[in-house]
């Protein structure tokens, strides 16, 4: 049997100068903890490093190594991450040269052969990876193995793509035993996210699922699901749950037996969902929220019509308020996100944005710069160079806060970050917002919690110039 080391590289750098615990969300790796009990099954011995919660990376890997002795590593990295996955494979290279070191994730899926170019990376594996990281470390011999890229002396070759899992009951829980359960949140309660299915049916501009999903939505019986979370609350005493599927609600029928099966085990926790507006209606909200959902989380992008059209994402801005007002009446909280940078953005439409992110009246509102992600639409878009054009240096600069790294014709990136910041400032400091929030306070834990939130972000906007 083989040893499998698996490390999900550090995540808060993402949020750069935001204190992410006050502000934030920090999730498990559960692509990596999914492989990890899949290899586990199969009689391997296995390690998870979720190192984001390590005060010294390098040397956490050291002893892990050293008291482990893996013969293999697998690393998974999402685009900002990715430097400093290879930063780890070279320093475990140059620590145990014998370990062979295997990468995946959505950014080499998209680009394999730039990322197997990095002399430490033995092998990348192209989509899911739970079949073939176990067929790497049983032997298998490399030609044969589907959904892989690697170096043949000179030559880099790809393997033909594997076909996606379509039975995800027959996948064990993600090997929460060895991760940091009661570490994880969403600002501002601890808390855990779990996912019912993998992909989205959408075909947004701007979103990398398709990558490993190939714009499907395949999902877990209502039953496996639900018997995770019990799991989790009789295991780890877990109170909050973030679904972190894409879109929760695309389903309905399977969403309300969801909420029907929470109800009738009468499990007694709170949790939180993305989803679209149009996947929304009054009656699956009322069951959302008997059966514990206090946040639901969706994706506006912009209010100019021209620019949201472009994303493909097809929804309309009155499907947006009419669920925010079923949410709101239903005494759900509610978080718009806005998403600025996009193609055909102007400071007009910046403008209406914000004019729209202020009618909504949400519990929170999310403005975040356009990142061109590989293998999305907008990475072409921004390949070709005509309607959009990048001025990020290296991967690590590919964050959604810290700085704005597109530009068109019509916003620089100068523009833009200062576009960013003002809004921010306009929507958390308006009269209105502020006395929303304070009106709606009910324990001093809320204005504490609330107050380091605040905290957080005014750091941030109040940092004058793009990097």
């Amino acid at each position: 049997m083989a040893r499998i080391y698996l490390i999900s590289p550090p995540y808060h750098g993402v949020y750069r100068k935001i204190n992410s615990k006050n502000f934030g969300v920090l999730q498990p790796p559960l692509g990596l903890a999914y492989i990890a009990s899949y290899l586990k099954s199969r009689k391997h011995y296995v390690k998870i490093f979720d190192s984001s919660f390590s005060l010294d990376v390098f040397k956490d890997i050291k002893n892990q190594v050293h008291e482990f002795s893996p013969d293999f590593v697998v690393l998974t990295a999402t685009t900002p991450q990715i430097d400093f996955a290879f930063k780890i494979a070279e320093y475990i290279k140059g620590m145990a040269p014998a370990i062979k070191i295997i990468l995946g994730g959505f950014h080499v899926s998209a680009l394999p052969k730039e990322s197997i170019s990095h002399p430490d990376i033995d092998i990348i594996v192209c989509g899911e990876g739970e079949i073939t990281v176990s067929e790497i470390v049983e032997g298998e011999e490399i030609n044969r193995i589907k959904g892989v890229c690697f170096r043949e002396g000179p030559e880099i070759k790809i393997n033909p793509s594997r076909l996606l899992i379509e039975d995800l009951d027959s996948l064990p829980f993600p090997l929460w035993e060895q991760l940091p359960v009661k570490s994880y949140f969403y600002f501002p309660e601890k808390t855990v996210g779990v996912i019912s299915g993998r992909g989205c049916l959408y075909n947004c501009s701007f979103c990398a699922s398709a990558v490993i999903n190939q714009h499907r939505y395949r999902t877990r019986s209502p039953g496996n699901f639900v018997a995770e979370i019990e799991w989790l609350g009789k295991n780890f005493g877990t109170k909050h749950l973030f679904f972190i599927d894409e879109t929760f609600t695309s389903q309905p029928q399977r969403t309300e037996e969801i909420c029907r099966l929470i109800l009738k085990k009468k499990l007694l926790f709170k949790w939180t969902c993305d989803t679209r507006a149009d996947c929304l209606t009054k009656g699956m909200l009322k069951l959302m929220k008997l059966s514990g959902c206090h946040t639901i989380r969706i994706g506006v992008e912009s209010a100019d019509d021209q620019v949201l059209q472009a994303t493909g994402k097809k929804i309309t801005l009155g499907q947006v308020e009419r669920a925010i007002s079923w949410a709101r009446e239903l005494g759900i909280k509610t978080t718009a996100y806005f998403l600025l940078g996009l193609p055909y953005e102007t400071e007009i439409s910046l403008a209406k944005t914000l004019n729209f992110a202020k009618k909504l009246k949400t519990d929170l509102a999310h403005f975040t710069m356009l990142v061109p992600l590989p293998g999305t639409r907008i990475w072409e878009i921004v390949k070709e160079g005509k309607i959009l054009r990048s001025t990020a240096k290296d991967w690590s600069q590919y964050v959604r806060y810290d700085q704005a790294i597109v530009e068109s014709d019509h916003l620089s990136t100068t523009k833009l970050f200062q576009f960013h910041r003002q809004m921010i400032r306009s929507y958390y400091l308006s009269p209105g917002y502020i006395f929303r929030r304070l009106s709606g306070i009910k324990s001093f834990k809320e204005l504490y919690e609330l107050s380091k939130g605040g905290g957080a972000l005014a750091k941030m906007v109040f940092q004058k110039t793009c990097r």
